[in-house]
């Protein structure tokens, strides 16, 4: 039997995001987006903290707001 604590962190994390993208599916909502997929890619390679990810994120969808209020 496979228990929780013996899957490694990264599986562990990619069996968590398709559980997160089934769902998504199920409810109607879109994936999510290549620039998150890569900022969660670099968390998991410890590239980055979680502060500089929820950083970048806040960054990358306020700059696409101010793009589609221009527009």
């Amino acid at each position: 039997m496979n228990h929780n604590s013996d899957i490694h962190p990264e599986g562990a994390r990619a069996v968590a995001l398709a559980a997160a993208e089934r769902s998504n599916i199920r409810e109607g909502l879109p994936p999510s987006s290549m620039f998150s997929r890569d900022l969660d890619a670099k968390l998991i390679r410890g590239e980055i903290t979680y502060a500089q990810a929820i950083d970048a994120l806040g960054k990358h969808y306020r700059a696409a707001v101010a793009r589609s209020d221009t527009q």
